[in-house]
């Protein structure tokens, strides 16, 4: 659905708010984001809590650490999940191309949405600059034509 049809979820038209909106001032998303596809097939994975996987990272392409008290999730090329690891792979990445500073809001959610409404499921990584967002290999063209109907550029 185009974001200037929408009469329950809007987007606020003006630069100053790029959130989402109820109401009649609907026209367009605030913002057109720029969206590259890596060239990378992901793994997501799952491990105990206090679990080293230092030795994993070649030192090249996407490798992200998050420990928690009840676990350790790593993201990483599929190639370097070793053997007997619980993980789910085949995880297309799509990064948003430039920096954001911490102060915009939505940004998320002008990707998230669109996915949503078109039974995408995603998995969301940040960095300091920019976010992530994976979507299943067998989602990635109906990912990319949500998007580009929700108005986004798509390399």
């Amino acid at each position: 659905m185009r974001p200037d049809t929408c009469p329950e979820v809007c987007f606020k038209s003006d630069n100053r708010s790029r959130g989402l909106i109820r109401g009649d001032d609907i026209t367009r998303p605030p913002m057109r984001l720029t969206l590259k596809v890596l060239d990378v097939t992901l793994a997501i994975c799952q491990l105990e809590p206090g679990s080293e996987v230092e030795e994993w990272s070649d030192g090249t392409g996407i490798f992200s650490v998050m420990r928690t008290d009840d676990e350790v999730t790593v993201v990483c090329s599929e190639e370097l999940v070793p053997e007997g690891v619980h993980c789910s792979k085949g995880w297309k990445c799509i990064r948003l191309v430039g920096h954001f500073e911490f102060s915009e809001v939505g940004i998320l959610s002008q990707l998230a949405l669109p996915l949503a409404g078109a039974s995408v499921p995603i998995f969301v990584m940040s960095t300091f600059n920019t976010d992530y967002i994976m979507v299943r290999k067998q989602d990635l063209q109906k990912a990319t034509e949500a998007l580009r109907m929700a108005g986004h550029d798509i390399q």
